[in-house]
């Protein structure tokens, strides 16, 4: 799966949006990570707690024919958030 510019198919949005991805944990002894997503758009912030499966679930509605994504194969998020867990317990145990 290719991945796609996102600018190319997402709606425009002014300048005074922003969106980004503050932390992670995992949860539930590992079974999966919570992203903590802070959203400005003008004056208003507010952030949220999402799974990588709701963001696949919003990819898929966006894309039905999985050819356009902009979304990296969770395998590769996977296998970062093992990496990290290992350099964290590496470090500070």
């Amino acid at each position: 799966m290719a991945l796609l510019d996102i600018e190319s198919v997402s709606p425009q949005m002014d300048n005074n949006f922003n969106a980004k991805i503050l932390n992670y944990k995992i949860v539930d002894d590992g079974k999966f990570a919570l992203y903590t997503i802070q959203i400005t758009v003008d004056s208003y912030t507010w952030t949220v707690e999402r799974r990588y499966s709701e963001f696949d679930l919003m990819d898929m509605r966006r894309f039905p024919d999985r050819k356009k994504s902009f979304l990296p194969p969770k395998r590769l998020i996977r296998n970062l958030v093992k990496y990290s867990k290992i350099a964290y317990k590496a470090i500070f145990n």
